[in-house]
């Protein structure tokens, strides 16, 4: 069990401070204090309720060295509006919670109706337009999309972006990498290092692979009607399973991301440099971005990293988002925001 642990930390201290709090209090519903105000009058105690706070916090959500501290609080609407500080691992974040004025329940975050923009949003199967606007530009632009191979979201953004692929044809360098951990078993392990192998020696042929393998997950037909050596692939998949220890961490399961998620390493180097989250993450030009998963939300967002944007740009690609998981036949919501992560 300490061993666990310990594995637990180290991965742990890898992520920005900011993230680690965004997770602990995402999962704070409701937390009792050690006495509530009770019936009555309420009393306002807001260094006393502060200094509560940041012990919840410290003892029930946060690592080892990583500590918050309570600044100052005010009260705002009837509830206590805490600044917590907190500090470590050469890092620093300052935010605040929130606590009813009976000292019972405290909320990771609010929302000030007076401050919402109530302005229209654009369709969700367009990106937003200063989110296109955000996108790193080049001649040539270079396409990466992170996905775990059985991630339904991952499957999803791929039966988009394929149309959108053999559109833009070679005015694009386009590639699928995976993600450093795996969420669904070894037979995406296996997927993923198979995938790998056709994208270095049938490149060519890649796109039409995964478009029939993304119909019903049946690698070994796929490979069959493509006309692939059996036994170059064999050999590739074997040297690169050896070389980054997949079967191997596999099989050992205190490698294990958190104790539950089998690693995958082959594209750790990419996975840090973006911060890779989870399956899809789109990646144009070294740059994260977002988009809506229908093909003609990649098209636009693709396009927008042009300097100078091709006739190919004009195709016409559908707005209608595919749907998640493997298959044709059913269509998904338009902008497909779920993930594996």
């Amino acid at each position: 069990m300490s061993e666990k642990k310990k594995k637990i930390t180290i991965k742990i201290s890898k992520l920005q401070l900011f993230q680690i709090i965004s997770v602990a209090l995402a999962v704070i519903l409701v937390v009792v204090f050690a006495s509530g105000m009770g019936s009555g009058a309420v009393v306002w105690n807001v260094n006393s309720v502060g200094q509560k706070t940041a012990k919840i916090i410290n003892d029930k959500f946060l690592p080892p060295g990583v500590v918050a501290t309570y600044v100052n609080g005010t009260v705002q609407s009837g509830i206590y509006k805490i600044l917590i500080d907190v500090q470590g691992q050469g890092k620093e974040q300052k935010s605040y919670v929130y606590v009813s004025g009976d000292s019972s329940i405290l909320f990771p975050t609010a929302i000030e109706l007076s401050k919402l923009n109530m302005k229209a949003q654009p369709p969700a199967n367009q990106p937003p337009a200063q989110q296109q606007a955000n996108v790193t530009k080049s001649d040539k632009p270079n396409v990466e999309l992170f996905v775990m191979s059985y991630c339904p979201f991952g499957t999803q953004i791929e039966k988009g972006i394929i149309p959108v692929v053999n559109a833009l044809g070679d005015k694009i360098d386009f590639s699928v990498k995976f993600c450093d951990y795996s969420m669904h078993g070894e037979k995406e392990l296996k997927e993923n290092l198979l995938q790998v192998c056709i994208q270095q020696d049938y490149k060519d042929k890649y796109l039409d692979y995964l478009e029939c393998f993304l119909n019903a997950s049946d690698s070994a037909s796929c490979v069959e009607k493509m006309g692939f050596d059996n036994a170059t692939l064999t050999n590739c998949v074997d040297n690169l399973d050896k070389e980054y220890n997949v079967t191997a961490m596999f099989n050992d399961k205190s490698t294990w991301l958190s104790g539950r998620y089998p690693l995958f390493n082959v594209f750790k180097s990419e996975n840090d440099l973006y911060g890779v989250q989870g399956s899809p993450t789109l990646v144009i030009n070294g740059v994260k971005v977002q988009s809506g998963r229908d093909s003609a939300s990649l098209m636009a967002t693709i396009c927008s990293a042009f300097n100078n944007a091709p006739e190919e740009c004009n195709a016409n690609m559908s707005s209608t988002a595919p749907s998640a998981g493997f298959g044709y036949t059913n269509s998904g919501s338009g902008s497909g925001s779920g993930s594996c992560s």
